[in-house]
């Protein structure tokens, strides 16, 4: 069974064990059953039975924990700490805070290796940086309540400089005053964020300095609100060195209505993802975008095939198209633009099926140059002949009556051109259009195969203004 340890900053004057007790505490906080701080109880407090891993502290909502300059509270291993009402010291309510001022960094670790420690309807004010830990293989999760810094300064961050940490944060507030070259975390080693509802205010979300780090970090966040964004500043930078990665996942969540950059465009790191899916950005549907080194691609509701693609064919009337960035980065068949599935469908193998894509290019100022064989490939993904696993790929490259061994060597290397019909295209246009044939598979239960679509883009379209977009829904011409 757990101990228990009550605890009201500037009230308690509990010593050795008079602020402990062996079951659940009841009634209100008073002077004599509570410990003055977090921070004594850890650090200055005397005679009592040291908190071991189980044991649960409470400290009443409405109450302030306040430290001017630095301040490590200590927090040991296998610890939770919980807000609860102040008159009823058995019921949990949110509102207990604890903060720095004059400029103070606040810690909460202890300065060990492999501690874990859970936070419930706490929050944590800091005038600098919010050290989660400083040590390695540190686990922590906060429950409820905010995240805040008070100075618009670039040290304001939550800061990991520890390996191989894991950080939980459900239905956690962030508050930062941004500045151009600030944002709420500062991943710099081998870490894992989870975040799971609570929001965003105006600030980015990541900012990351260059150093070389041990190994990059993973991101996970899921039913956040992040509308609030400041959309002049990019959520994302990653200024590690090259040997370093990030992947960030974002998915059923909101983000701003209007247009932003996620990644930053000048980050120098070699090795990342942002992948956004199911998200709600203002249109009630779900915003896609996947960037990479490569590039991106996004959703797009503006320029779509009029007969293409729409979110729900049964009750939805909104069609989108998918619009490919690709950058200097890709390099013809070894590194293209090709971060995830376009497509996956279910469609009936007992015959061969043949499928048409369509893309669009337009340009305001000139006309693009027709796309080919070679900077375009299209790729089917489908299941093999002796079991009912994906894992066979056919390629339109592959298709080809005569082998692609020269690239941009003419018109017989083009994409078909299209006459299909596009919504909101401008400027100089050009419609093609791109097909594939997945072959007969004769097993059982084929006439709902589950095929993957990948389209892979090698052309540079940094430099020149052109935009592609490609319709997600094939015709069926078999």
């Amino acid at each position: 069974m757990p101990n228990y340890y009550s605890i009201k900053f500037g009230v308690g004057t509990a010593d050795a064990d008079e602020g402990r007790t062996t079951s659940a505490p009841t009634g209100a906080y008073t002077a004599a059953n509570s410990y003055p701080s977090v921070y004594d109880l850890f650090n200055t407090v005397s005679g009592h039975t040291a908190p071991v891993p189980g044991d649960i502290l409470v400290m009443p909502n409405g109450t302030t924990e306040t430290w001017a300059g630095n301040k490590v509270l200590g927090i040991t291993d296998g610890i939770t700490l919980v807000s609860t009402k102040a008159a009823l010291r058995e019921d949990s309510e949110a509102g207990a805070i604890i903060q720095t001022t004059a400029g103070g960094d606040l810690g909460i670790f202890a300065n060990v290796d492999g501690v874990e420690i859970i936070i419930t309807g706490v929050s944590f004010i800091s005038n600098d940086k919010l050290n989660i830990t400083s040590n390695n293989n540190n686990r922590i999760t906060i429950q409820g309540g905010t995240i805040e810094f008070t100075t618009a300064s670039t040290n304001d961050y939550i800061s990991m400089p520890s390996k191989g940490s894991l950080q939980n944060y459900n239905n956690v507030d962030f508050k930062h005053l941004v500045t151009s070259s600030g944002g709420v975390f500062l991943p710099t080693t081998a870490a894992t964020i989870n975040i799971n509802g609570g929001s965003l205010d105006d600030s980015r979300l990541i900012y990351s300095t260059n150093v070389t780090g041990n190994g990059g970090f993973e991101m996970n966040i899921n039913n956040f609100d992040m509308s609030l964004h400041d959309t002049t500043l990019p959520m994302f930078n990653f200024f590690y060195s090259s040997t370093q990665k990030a992947l960030v996942n974002i998915s059923r969540s909101k983000i701003p209505a209007s247009s932003f950059e996620f990644v930053d465009n000048s980050n120098t790191l070699a090795n990342y993802k942002v992948d956004v899916w199911s998200c709600d950005n203002g249109s009630g549907y779900h915003y896609f975008e996947y960037n990479r080194p490569e590039g991106r691609v996004k959703e797009s509701e503006t320029v779509y095939r009029t007969a293409g693609d729409l979110y729900d064919k049964d009750i939805s009337t909104t069609h989108f198209s998918a619009e490919y960035q690709p950058n200097s980065n890709v390099v013809l068949f070894s590194n293209p633009l090709s971060p995830r599935p376009i497509k996956t469908l279910k469609l009936d193998l007992s015959s061969a099926v043949t499928l048409r894509f369509f893309i669009l290019q337009q340009d305001a100022s000139a006309t693009p140059d027709k796309l080919t064989h070679g900077n375009v490939q299209l790729r089917a993904v489908h299941p093999d002949t002796t079991d009912t696993a994906l894992g066979v790929t056919v390629n339109t490259g592959e298709e080809e009556a005569t082998p692609i061994t020269v690239l941009n060597a003419g018109a017989a290397d083009n994409l078909d051109d299209s006459t299909e019909a596009w919504t909101g295209s401008s400027g100089n246009v050009v419609k093609q259009q791109i097909e594939i044939t997945i072959p007969q598979n004769a097993q059982t239960g084929m006439d709902k195969a589950v095929v993957e679509f990948w389209l892979d883009v090698s052309i540079d379209l940094d430099t020149p203004s052109t935009e592609l977009f490609i319709d997600t829904l094939p015709d069926d011409i078999s």
